[in-house]
């Protein structure tokens, strides 16, 4: 009778494998949610932001300039990704032409339109991009504000 110790190389092939395809797979995943962890960070850092911005342009809107021509192609215009004055970084709102020293995480710009029909009712349009500047890295907020 034979004496069978140890695996054929059929066996080990296959255990390898398994074994890359579950390394493969718990890698992929730690990737996501390491992406998915930068991506809501960035999106709640930029939501505090630009709702305490609305929240400054709500008591001062002397001090912001509010356009009157509230047609769909000036908003796309004003809001778009290379037109955007501002960004932030670590929670601080820099203009954009700071954010080569400094490394923005996103760019953001709004515009300020009255209301037509109420007094001192305005809408913020705030628009927000990824500083990645990838398709589909971005959002808009609207916010409706009273003023005295």
């Amino acid at each position: 009778m034979k004496n069978n110790k140890g695996f054929t190389l059929i066996e080990v092939s296959v255990a390898a494998f398994l074994g890359a395809m579950v390394a493969y797979a718990a890698i992929s995943y730690i990737t996501y949610l390491s992406n998915l962890n930068s991506r809501m960070t960035l999106r709640r850092i930029a939501s505090n932001t630009i709702h305490s911005y609305a929240e400054n342009i709500r008591y001062n809107l002397s001090l912001y300039q509010v356009s009157f021509n509230n047609s769909p192609e000036k908003e796309n215009e004003l809001l778009a990704l290379n037109n955007l004055p501002l960004g932030i970084s670590d929670s601080v709102v820099v203009p954009r032409s700071e954010c080569a020293k400094v490394g923005c995480q996103a760019y953001f710009g709004y515009i300020i339109i009255p209301s037509e029909f109420v007094r001192n009712l305005y809408q913020v349009k705030i628009r927000v991009w990824n500083a990645s500047g990838k398709e589909g890295q971005g959002w808009d907020q609207t916010y409706f504000i009273t003023t005295r």
